[in-house]
C-alpha cells in the first residue's frame, strides 16, 4: 500500500518555501478591523498588530500551521506540474 507513495522530494520543497517567503512580499496583504494586517499566500500566516510602536515582538503573530500548510500546498502544485510536465514530455 505504500509503495504509491514517493518521498519528499527535498529541493522541490525547498523552493515551495521560499516561493511561500517571497509571495508573502510580493502578495497584497489583507488589513483587516483595528488596523490589523494580515499577510501569506494562499492561506495567512502572518498577522501585524496595529500597536507595533511599544515592541515589534509582542506586535507580531506568526502561525506556524499556517506557515507549513502554505509550503505544502505550493509544493503539491509544483509536484503536480512537474508530474504532468513529464508525462506530456514523454507522449
Amino acid at each position: 500500500m505504500l509503495k504509491y507513495f514517493e518521498p519528499i522530494n527535498t529541493r522541490v520543497f525547498n523552493a515551495s518555501a521560499w516561493l511561500v517567503i517571497i509571495l508573502a512580499y510580493v502578495y497584497p496583504f489583507r488589513t483587516v478591523k483595528d488596523g490589523w494586517i494580515e499577510v501569506g499566500f494562499p492561506i495567512r500566516f502572518l498577522t501585524i498588530y496595529s500597536n507595533w510602536r511599544t515592541n515589534l515582538l509582542a506586535s507580531l503573530s506568526l502561525n506556524l500551521l499556517s506557515l507549513f500548510l502554505n509550503m505544502v500546498i505550493v509544493y503539491l502544485l509544483i509536484s503536480a506540474a512537474r508530474s504532468w510536465y513529464k508525462r506530456s514530455k514523454k507522449s
